[in-house]
């Protein structure tokens, strides 16, 4: 829903208050869902509104003003959860909550299916087993045939910003989910 809010603004089809209000009621709902949902929503919304901007051509300007209504709306959500965020911050544990090595995605895992995937889950479970993160948390399964797909769009539409926008999205998102050691079947490597 936030995602559709910003094209709308971004293409000018809503205004500018009808946006900062609705987008801070989407912070403020995934914030009821799971901090941790609206913090990987908004870094991974920041970085596709940059990425945008950086490859917007005319649409620019739009984006930036996108861009810095979303801090506007980001703020008034923020307003709003003030009763749960200064208590919350005032307490704020000294130490990371999770070990980001052991909750980080092996290079591995996107093209190796877990036990919890319907086809050859159990057949790579010795490969899977050594993972880092458990499998709940693994979602960066891909599979050969999607990055077969994502090659293929790649040559087929190298010469458009967008296929660049999207597959620089993709890699650092896929950067970012490796965390701080790349792991290759539970062994740090790098």
């Amino acid at each position: 829903l936030a995602v559709y809010l910003a094209v709308r603004r971004a293409e000018g089809s809503i205004g500018t208050v009808r946006y900062v209000g609705f987008l801070a009621l989407c912070v403020v709902g995934l914030f009821s869902i799971s901090t941790e949902l609206v913090a990987t929503a908004s870094l991974f919304g920041a970085i596709a509104l940059l990425g945008a901007w950086v490859f917007g051509g005319e649409a620019r300007g739009s984006l930036l003003r996108t861009g810095l209504e979303s801090i506007g709306a980001f703020a008034l959500a923020a307003a709003l959860l003030s009763p749960i965020l200064l208590p919350a911050l005032g307490e704020a544990p000294e130490e990371p909550v999770r070990v980001a090595t052991k909750a980080s995605v092996g290079l591995l895992s996107f093209v190796v299916p877990r036990q919890s995937m319907l086809l050859g889950g159990d057949r790579y479970a010795p490969t899977t087993g050594a993972f880092t993160s458990n499998s709940s948390e693994d979602g960066a399964y891909l599979g050969v045939v999607v990055l077969a797909m994502l090659v293929a769009f790649a040559i087929a539409r190298w010469r458009e910003r967008q296929t660049w926008l999207l597959l620089a999205f993709l890699a650092i998102v896929s950067l970012l989910a490796l965390g701080p050691v790349l792991h290759i079947r539970g062994i740090e490597v790098i």
